[in-house]
This record gives structure tokens, sequence and C-alpha cells, in this order.
């Protein structure tokens, strides 16, 4: 196993990304997956069995996942990541410094056979057969600045960078909330 600083790359070919908590005795494992999504106000949360958490983990892992990196233990000795500038951009950069290594092992990849939608109360997501990856997206608020103006976005991953124009941008917040 490398390590550079707080980043810890293993070199088998298991396919796992988690923080491991070292604040702890003994260190404490976070797995990096949906399943363990625990808050999502201000920012996303994972949490353990035990109720350990680590947060703001979106940007890095926009990061890891924008750059196809599915095998990846981050260490961390504080309760939060680093929110740097509020994009993944930093931690891109950051990581290309140290390298990633190609293992020799298949990448594995999800293929949508039929629509599935989630919905919880006037939100809601949905995958569609595609041949690629693509994300259509919009959000709406009710605030002066956004009401009534649906900002929509569509982006063709097999046609574009992440890095030159997904990484850069910025976790947006209200004024008022602070």
């Amino acid at each position: 196993m490398k390590r550079y600083r707080s980043l810890s790359v293993l070199h088998q070919p298991i396919q796992v990304l988690y923080f491991a908590v070292l604040t702890l005795t003994p260190v404490v494992d976070i797995k990096a997956t949906p399943e363990a999504v625990g808050e999502t106000t201000l920012c996303t949360c994972l949490v353990n069995e035990q109720q350990i958490k680590v947060s703001t983990v979106e940007h890095l892992l926009s990061a890891v996942a924008g750059l196809g990196i599915d095998n990846l233990i981050i260490d961390v000795d504080a309760p939060e990541i680093p929110i740097m500038d509020g994009s993944a951009l930093p931690f891109v950069y950051l990581i290309q410094s140290v390298g990633i290594e190609t293992q020799n092992a298949a990448k594995r990849f999800i293929r949508i056979k039929k629509a599935i939608r989630v919905e919880e109360g006037d939100k809601w997501a949905e995958l569609l057969p595609f041949e690629g990856f693509r994300v259509n997206f919009s959000i709406e608020f009710n605030h002066p600045v956004i009401a009534n103006t649906c900002q929509t976005m569509s982006m063709d991953f097999s046609s574009c960078s992440f890095i030159k124009e997904i990484s850069r941008a910025p976790y947006f917040w209200f004024y008022e909330r602070y």
C-alpha cells in the first residue's frame, strides 16, 4: 500500500471506496456507498453501523468518481473533509499530483436495462437505459434569485470532460442561512 499524506491507495483489485477514521482506536471504516448516506442538510454525511460519521464528502467523492477511481482508502483525522473552494477541482489536482495507478482488474459498470424512478415529496431521480453515460438535471428553489427559472443542464460524458466542465462547479448556498 502506498501512502500519500491523507490518501492511501490500495493495490489489490477489490474495488472499494471507504474512509478510515484514524482518530479512533481501533481505526473505524465508513464505506462510501449510497446506503451509508446519513444527513444531507448543507453537506453529505456518511455514517457506519456504529453511527460514526464523516461529513462533507461530496467534493472529494465527486473528484474520485470523475477521475474513474473505484478503489481507494481515504484516511481522515477529523470529522469533516475540508471544503476547499467548494468544488471538486482542488481534490482533482491533488489526486492527479500523486498519480493514479491502473490496476490489473476489470472495471465493473452498471447497465440500466429499464427505467428506475425514486420519489420523495416533490423531489425525484430517474435512471433510464442509455448507451453511454448522460446526466440530465434541473433544480428549482423558492428563492428570489432562482424562482421561476428552472435551471437545467444535460451532459453526455462521452463527449465532455469531467475535469474541464464539472469539477470546477462550486456548491452554492444562500447568504441568509448564515
